[in-house]
């Protein structure tokens, strides 16, 4: 139904691979990180941008570089900063209008 949120995998059942998509994710806030915040990680698996909600804070890891997130390069301009934030935002607005 449109209602749900997925994609069909009747092509990677029958043995063909599926093209890549941005993958989402919701982060809560726990004892040691106060924050709630939304989060996409690039098709290719090599980047992840974070918006946290708490503080209206940006993050974008390069993942294959920097795998344990420790350098933020939000701000830097990059070409994937703006492609990952249309669909973060993109998400985040289907997610609140429901």
């Amino acid at each position: 139904p449109k209602s749900m949120q997925g994609r069909s995998v009747t092509a990677l059942m029958a043995g063909q691979a599926l093209p890549p998509r941005p993958a989402y994710g919701e982060l809560l806030p726990a004892p040691s990180w106060k924050h709630a915040a939304k989060m996409v990680v690039s098709g290719d698996g090599k980047h992840k941008l974070i918006y946290r909600i708490s503080d209206r804070q940006w993050e974008l890891y390069d993942l294959g570089a920097d795998p344990e997130e420790r350098k933020n390069l939000y701000g830097k301009n990059l070409p994937i900063e703006a492609e990952l934030k249309e669909e973060l935002t993109r998400w985040m607005e289907v997610d609140l209008a429901d």
